[in-house]
């Protein structure tokens, strides 16, 4: 098989994920560092294959519920979507429904997941919005369908850094996020032994996030916290669990700067 059939494979995969509708996630407590995209500026760093297998796609479509608050923190965190009958996605209809400035903010969000290396040579999982993954789609995908140079910047060994960039732009007195990224060099980029190892030991994207049942989410919105641990539930002021009356613009930028992991705020706890 060629280069040409396995990227046409690969970019079948990466749309084929792309369609995933919202489903029931799988649990696990692994713990891996996030990178976001937030700032004006840039970013540098390199996207990982599937490291099980390199020509299904790289990344990971995940729903989340954005704007909850840990107690103890006081820190914004997702709540991954449950499907169709999610209580969160009913309580931002119902809220949508009686015309609540607010309601945006338990919508649930796309996001997509790579696993990656930042320019210091460390393992990081990227949590991108539908607009940064896009730009970095578009730019792989030229790579990908090269006609007289196909190249496959997410290839384990001879892949490639990325280097990212977002400014801000008005129009019209309306401010706006524009990207754009570019291929830092297609030279080879040899990853050790050693880093190859702890890479093939990671768990699947889709295993990298906490799952909370119906009832978890439905004992949140009544005002419970939900212990991220043992699941033992402990009553607290619905007010430390999200703020109702807290009102602010709805925002990408807003949204990506109040996101913390599930994973984070479990080591915080822990120290």
């Amino acid at each position: 098989m060629g280069n040409n059939d396995n990227f046409e494979k690969l970019l079948a995969s990466m749309k084929e994920e792309e369609k995933k509708k919202k489903t029931p996630e799988k649990p696990s407590k692994k713990f891996v560092k996030n990178f976001y995209i937030k700032d004006n500026g840039e970013y540098i760093f390199r996207l990982l294959p599937n490291l099980k297998d390199p020509l299904s796609s790289p990344f990971y479509k995940v729903y989340l519920h954005l704007g909850f608050k840990m107690p103890k923190t006081g820190k914004n965190f997702p709540l991954k979507c449950l499907g169709n009958r999610c209580p969160l996605c009913e309580h931002y209809r119902e809220q949508k429904h009686q015309g609540k400035t607010s309601a945006w903010r338990y919508e649930a969000k796309e996001r997509f997941i790579y696993y990656g290396l930042d320019k210091n040579g460390d393992i990081i999982k990227l949590n991108l919005t539908e607009k940064v993954h896009q730009t970095i789609i578009k730019a792989i995908e030229k790579e990908l369908t090269d006609k007289e140079n196909p190249y496959n910047p997410l290839d384990l060994d001879n892949g490639c850094f990325l280097k990212f960039r977002k400014d801000t732009k008005e129009k019209n007195g309306r401010k706006y996020p524009v990207y754009s990224v570019q291929i830092i060099s297609k030279s080879k980029k040899e990853i050790k032994p050693k880093m190859k190892e702890a890479l093939m030991k990671l768990p699947a994207l889709e295993d990298t996030f906490l799952k909370f049942s119906a009832q978890d989410y439905v004992d949140i919105l009544r005002g419970k916290e939900v212990d991220l641990k043992n699941k033992k539930n402990k009553k607290v002021e619905p007010k430390q669990v999200f703020n109702k009356e807290e009102d602010s613009e709805k925002s990408e930028n807003s949204e990506e700067n109040q996101e913390h992991s599930l994973e984070e705020l479990m080591e915080e706890d822990e120290k």
